[in-house]
């Protein structure tokens, strides 16, 4: 009974490490998507800030820092960490005669330390994630909002 206990711990630990893995790849890619779309807003912005008047550029200036700021920590996320992978094959040599329990217990163990080595990255990487993104929105939305205001502004002062 014992084995079949430790055996199926074994392969829940893989699991979760596998979502672990999942979710750190997930997440690099919404980064660089969010990234992306960001780059096509910017100068976007820019060439219509040129235009504007001297308080719209000001306000502007003041604008694009938290856009920087979170562009900055969407690149800092792209930036490779190699997550704990668990139980691996420098592991095999080692466990190659012991019994099956040992083994079990073994990986349990090694994955075990891999999910919470990997929950410090991900939490990291999500906090991240989640601030960079909201500072990004702020000045997407400020800066539109600052446009508009400039446009309305001029058309009823022209």
């Amino acid at each position: 009974m014992k084995e079949e206990s430790l055996k199926y711990i074994a392969e829940q630990s893989k699991e979760l490490l596998q979502k672990q893995i999942n979710c750190y790849g997930i997440t690099n890619q919404k980064a660089g998507t969010v990234l992306a779309i960001s780059a096509l807003f910017a100068p976007l912005f820019l060439f219509l800030i040129e235009r504007a008047q001297l308080w719209v550029s000001i306000s502007a200036v003041i604008i694009i820092v938290p856009l920087i700021i979170g562009v900055i920590l969407m690149l800092s996320i792209l930036k490779a960490k190699e997550l704990n992978r668990g139980y691996g094959e420098s592991s095999f040599e080692e466990l190659i005669n012991k019994d099956i329990i040992e083994v079990y217990q073994n990986e349990i163990t090694y994955n075990k330390y891999s999910i919470e080595q990997n929950d410090i990255i991900l939490h990291d990487q999500k906090k991240k994630y989640n601030c960079g993104i909201t500072l990004m929105i702020i000045s997407i939305v400020l800066s539109i909002g600052l446009m508009d205001t400039s446009v309305i502004l001029n058309s009823f002062f022209k």
